[in-house]
């Protein structure tokens, strides 16, 4: 349902994790057409969930960063269709987020938004180790960097992400932050 408002996150430094107590390695699955997660405390860590919205246009990303120092780790995102940042949103306040080790799948931002799989808009963030493939962005089929600077993007792999409007710039990746940072990354038609 497009009403309800996901889990907002007001804890500090609390972690996540789609595991159990007796196998902490394993996923948990949450298929939502809506904002699942807001995290708006600082230090907050997603661990080892699969994300997913069944291809509905809900009308938020499945989780929005709105503090510093929050962690993204091993996740899949996939299927998810929303509004500016298909899967995740960093707001100006998540500076120095990190995304680490999660596969961004067939994402799409819809209503000819930005960002098929991140939109990211905090400084000194980092993004590596993750995949990235068949998202679909009006700008940045997978990532759009609006306002953030500074932000690091390693040893990543991009495939198939595309633009869905002809105006449309970065199939990949667009920033319109100083100081990025592109290492060991692969880019795949």
């Amino acid at each position: 349902p497009h009403g309800f408002p996901g889990v907002n996150v007001n804890v500090p430094n609390v972690v996540i994790c789609g595991g159990t107590s007796s196998n902490p390695d394993s996923f948990s699955t949450i298929n939502s057409p809506t904002k699942i997660f807001t995290l708006n405390a600082p230090g907050v860590t997603l661990r080892n969930i699969n994300f997913s919205n069944g291809g509905a246009e809900g009308p938020k990303c499945s989780v929005n960063i709105a503090d510093s120092g929050c962690r993204v780790e091993n996740c899949n995102f996939d299927n998810c269709r929303n509004q500016n940042g298909g899967a995740l949103t960093a707001s100006s306040a998540a500076t120095n987020t990190v995304i680490d080790g999660c596969n961004f799948t067939n994402n799409q931002a819809i209503w000819t938004s930005n960002a098929g799989a991140i939109l990211m808009n905090g400084d000194g963030s980092t993004i590596s180790n993750c995949n990235f493939e068949n998202n679909i962005g009006a700008n940045g089929g997978a990532i759009f960097i609006d306002t953030a600077q500074n932000v690091n993007i390693e040893s990543c792999n991009f495939t198939g992400n595309a633009v869905q409007e002809s105006w449309g710039q970065g199939g990949a990746i667009v920033s319109n932050g100083a100081g990025l940072t592109i290492d060991d990354c692969n880019f795949y038609d």
